[in-house]
């Protein structure tokens, strides 16, 4: 998705999906997909970061390490682009 130029269609697809493994039960797809829908977010469409503040906040308090980790990154990311709300 960084080097491609996804339609805005194609954007909401890959979003919807990544916050539906923002839910799973494993750790490893909630941390990966954390970080790459911060970056998604952060590089194309901004309007989205309030759907998924309240699991960015779920994430920093988590028991599993490489999930809070994870979403620390994606606030980083997210700074740039409205630090009031992260």
């Amino acid at each position: 998705l960084k080097e491609l130029k996804p339609s805005p269609e194609e954007v909401i697809i890959v979003c919807a999906t990544l916050t539906k493994d923002m839910n799973s039960k494993i750790d490893l797809n909630r941390a990966n997909a954390l970080r790459v829908l911060g970056a998604i977010i952060a590089r194309t469409d901004p309007t989205m970061l309030a759907q998924i503040e309240r699991h960015l906040k779920q994430a920093l308090v988590d028991k599993n390490c490489f999930v809070a980790a994870s979403a620390l990154v994606s606030g980083i990311h997210l700074m740039s682009v409205n630090g009031e709300v992260v």
